[in-house]
């Protein structure tokens, strides 16, 4: 009986052993990055400063991010953070943040308010593991659920939630800075004739499309919101001039949480108002569309098309890659989806009337400008930009573009090519 036990525990053992490192199993990897991809969290309050992590997942990259900040026992919260980071880049950059995927995005923090890295990977299904370019494991995807990565332990459950509710925290007083005074919904409710015409309010509930009042169709989009509190539903018009991808967003019939900063007018019926700024949580699956969208960009073939562009300014003409090669030695290239591109103000809301918005991609490309003596009228590009948009057909061909210049940024030569 004791060798009996003996052997048993060897091939225990062995199992063991064999099986280490490795986790979830899947049939292919498509259905491997349909599992993956979103966002994974943990958290630590172990030493003096706490931590809160996350891991990106898309198609091709993981992402990690380390938001650090002092215990809330000592008086500094997670929202707090977020708060510090959002406002600093706001004023360096004046970026906006609609969503906390877009505060994801961002690529410019200080290092005091957020760590961040960004790693290519394949995705080795069999063995449930996202792997560097040089075959090395860097995450895997345990079969309890969570993901172990550098050896700590990121869980799915609260990955949106947390960040959400932090991020919506810091909106509130973000927007209780910039529209100050702010006041609260229920005090237009009380008073409407001390806030007509003047005064902003905020109004926090969930949103829905909605088809409005028929008199009030010259005021574009309406969304309903119901407020947070139970109170009686509001409907905010004039969404499409700043809010198309909130508008896309609730397209398919979903309900969102939103922030809105709004106006009351003496025109307007009771519960009515004009939207002036907004945040709003996206969805789980929301989420996990965005991620994916980013993912699927052809930037090969928008490369390649966008090489071919030519700019034309009265009889002087060249293409986009001949521009870069003169005048931008030092170029890169960001690509937006056609939601992103709205929201830091490439391209006009009111695409999302005339075109999906899924089929819109824009690629940024930015430099230091250099005076090239043989071509003078690059000159211009030190104080203008060129937004070139193109056109592309079912199988992705070119079907036109038109390429202009329009004020933008001041140092560097930039150019925003949106294709749908």
């Amino acid at each position: 009986m004791r060798k009996i036990i003996i052997v048993i525990m060897t091939l225990c053992l062995i199992a063991g052993l064999a099986s280490c490192g490795k986790g979830m199993s899947f049939s292919s990897e498509e259905e491997f990055k349909d599992y993956a991809v979103g966002l994974y969290s943990l958290e630590d309050n172990s030493g003096s400063e706490s931590h809160y992590k996350v891991c990106l997942v898309t198609e091709d990259t993981l992402f990690k991010y380390d938001f650090k900040y002092i215990s809330s026992s000592k008086g500094e919260s997670f929202s707090d953070s977020v708060y510090d980071a959002m406002r600093m880049a706001y004023e360096e950059d004046e970026y906006e943040f609609r969503k906390a995927l877009d505060f994801l995005y961002y690529e410019h923090f200080e290092p005091d308010f957020l760590m961040s890295s960004s790693i290519d990977v394949q995705y080795d299904f069999q063995n449930g593991q996202l792997k560097n370019q040089a075959d090395e494991v860097v995450a895997t995807f345990q079969k309890d659920g969570t993901l172990e990565c550098d050896g700590e332990i990121y869980n799915s459950d609260n990955g949106l939630s947390t960040l959400s509710d932090a991020f919506m925290e810091a909106k509130y007083y973000l927007f209780a800075y910039w529209w100050d005074p702010l006041y609260a919904y229920q005090e237009v409710v009380s008073n409407p004739d001390d806030y007509i015409d003047e005064e902003s309010f905020l109004l926090a509930g969930t949103a829905e499309l909605y088809e409005g009042n028929d008199t009030l169709t010259d005021y574009g989009a309406c969304i309903r919101v119901t407020p947070n509190d139970g109170g009686e539903p509001w409907d905010i018009y004039d969404c499409n001039s700043i809010a198309g991808d909130l508008l896309n967003s609730l397209s398919d019939g979903s309900s969102l949480e939103i922030l809105f900063v709004c106006s009351f007018y003496d025109e307007l019926p009771d519960n009515t108002a004009d939207l002036n700024d907004y945040s709003y949580v996206m969805n789980e699956a929301a989420v996990k569309k965005d991620i994916m969208s980013k993912s699927k960009i052809d930037t090969e073939k928008l490369n390649a098309e966008l090489s071919d562009l030519d700019y034309n300014v009265g009889p002087f003409s060249i293409t986009i890659g001949e521009l870069v090669n003169s005048a931008m030695a030092d170029y890169e290239i960001q690509y937006l989806t056609g939601e992103e591109a709205i929201t830091q103000g490439y391209v006009n809301s009111g695409l999302v009337n005339e075109v999906d918005i899924n089929n819109v991609y824009c690629a940024i490309i930015s430099g230091n400008t250099m005076i090239n003596p043989d071509i003078p009228e690059l000159t211009n590009y030190n104080e203008a930009a060129v937004i070139a948009l193109m056109e592309l057909d079912e199988n992705d061909q070119l079907l036109g573009a038109n390429v202009e210049l329009c004020d933008n940024l001041k140092t560097y030569a930039t150019l925003a090519l949106t294709g749908y």
